[in-house]
């Protein structure tokens, strides 16, 4: 059986980062703790809604019908899009086309 005095002496990094970090499994975390924008699952973010990105730290814009687009196939026009492509998303905003 091994006994954490032998891993300890063996690992002392790993002894030493355990005294300062706390236990290892806060080694396996999501990347900046998704940004508080999320929940970790595993090594990987769950976004909550209006974010996105490895780590939820990017904004997403609404998004809405498209107020003019071209029919994909009959009878289906008007699909959903960012900003209902009628502008930009900056930041989590939207920034409205001219006119």
């Amino acid at each position: 059986k091994i006994r954490d005095e032998d891993v300890m002496r063996a690992f002392p990094f790993i002894s030493a980062s355990i005294l300062l970090f706390g236990p290892l499994s806060c080694l396996g975390q999501c990347p900046n703790r998704c940004s508080n924008n999320g929940v970790c699952n595993g090594l990987v973010c769950d976004c909550a809604s209006g974010f996105t990105g490895g780590d939820c730290s990017v904004r997403t814009c609404p998004s809405g019908s498209a107020f003019s687009d071209v029919a994909e196939t009959a009878d289906t026009a008007h699909l959903s899009t960012v900003c209902s492509g009628r502008g930009s998303c900056i930041a989590g905003n939207c920034a409205c086309n001219d006119g």
